[in-house]
């Protein structure tokens, strides 16, 4: 009798637990759509990812490297280059970017 209750218990669990999905860090080739600071004094940057993984969104530079990141998609944007960047695309509340570097063109 114990089994079967314990069986129910653990299904209800899976069923009723709240999941949250998230993607995983990784690294991507972007186009600098935009970048400057907002209104409350943080930096954004708009890409989207060359291979669809994500379309026209914003990301926020994290201190202490926000001027230095503003630098560096503001050169990619008016140059014409891509940007690789480290961030986690999937994260709805605060899309964080790691890192963001220009991509040389040969």
């Amino acid at each position: 009798m114990r089994q079967p209750i314990m069986a129910i218990a653990i299904c209800a669990m899976l069923f009723l637990s709240p999941v949250t999905a998230q993607a995983e860090v990784g690294n991507f080739v972007c186009t600098v759509i935009e970048a400057g600071i907002n209104f409350s004094g943080k930096t954004f940057i708009r890409l989207t990812a060359n291979d669809g993984t994500f379309t026209n969104k914003f990301f926020e530079a994290p201190h202490p490297v926000t001027r230095e990141m503003l630098a560096i998609a503001l050169s990619a944007l008016s140059a014409g280059l891509d940007v690789k960047v480290r961030t986690d695309p999937g994260d709805p509340s605060r899309p964080t970017l790691w890192r963001i570097d220009v991509i040389e063109s040969f």
